[in-house]
């Protein structure tokens, strides 16, 4: 909020209003304020690097056995984030969960492209790098404009990980990822 509130030119109470705002609009997404306000997301990326995730992570074990149990069951698993690389893996560190279970792991660096970027051309190129077809590929993930509606538009089959059920939706909703362990691996949550 510190960094948005000077590129704003407003105070941090202001800079926090607006970016929870955003967070309410896009789960939990605020950085996509730089975007819509000023774009450029690159002053969100070197405020993000200095975030310490573990203060506000708990542990999620049973995240990690779930990623376990489908690799062991043959799932190809990635984790495409439109965060920077190192704080994707600090996330993943602080919530106690391996990176090991991922074939893939993609973020960005600086003054480099986002890897989704509300674009479905990432998963074009994740279906072809390991040569399936984009309707054998789920992508799971928490925000409709940058997760889900790009997987859709690219073919993938897609889960929203959401309190909002959407009717009609070309995708399924779940609450909480561990309701995975129903839909891949038939057990009950």
């Amino acid at each position: 909020e510190r960094t948005l509130a000077k590129l704003l030119k407003t105070d941090e109470v202001e800079a926090k209003r607006i970016a929870d705002d955003f967070r309410a609009r896009f789960n939990g997404h605020g950085e996509i304020a730089y975007i819509e306000l000023l774009g450029d997301i690159s002053p969100w990326y070197k405020a993000i690097r200095t975030v310490k995730p573990r203060k506000y992570l708990p542990k999620f074990a049973e995240v990690n056995k779930l990623l376990g149990k489908l690799r062991r069951k043959g799932y190809l698993l990635g984790a495409i984030t439109d965060g920077p690389t190192i704080q994707g893996e600090s996330i993943l560190r602080s919530a106690g969960i391996s990176k090991q279970h991922f074939n893939l792991f993609m973020g960005w660096e600086s003054n480099a492209a986002q890897p989704k970027g509300g674009k479905s051309d990432v998963y074009t190129r994740v279906a072809a790098l390991y040569n399936l077809d984009p309707e054998n590929i789920v992508m799971v993930g928490d925000t409709l404009r940058l997760d889900v509606l790009p997987a859709i538009e690219a073919k993938l089959n897609a889960i929203h990980i959401s309190d909002i059920e959407t009717p009609d939706a070309k995708w399924l909703t779940i609450k909480n990822v561990l309701e995975l362990n129903n839909i891949f691996l038939k057990e009950a949550v």
